[in-house]
């Protein structure tokens, strides 16, 4: 997968954690392998994305942590629908 924009906003989606200049911390994404295999639904906010598989329930999310740019430490099975 491709992501694009300023990386605290989800600009990369790939590894790692950060603080920025502000103190704020946010998953950018840079070294992860990040599997996009059987995700069939990307969500988004102002400054974050979150991938989807509905089948299994496994999401990844990035940008800023502030705006939904973490979800490690969170099961969505069962989830049928997402609203940001």
């Amino acid at each position: 997968a491709q992501c694009w924009g300023h990386s605290s906003s989800g600009g990369k989606c790939h590894d790692g954690g950060n603080d920025d200049k502000y103190g704020y911390y946010y998953y950018s994404y840079e070294d992860h392998d990040y599997d996009f295999f059987g995700v069939t639904d990307v969500y988004s906010t102002w400054y974050a994305f979150m991938s989807l598989d509905k089948n299994s329930g496994k999401a990844q999310c990035w940008g800023d942590s502030r705006y939904g740019g973490r979800c490690d430490d969170m099961d969505f099975l069962g989830v049928t629908d997402v609203y940001s």
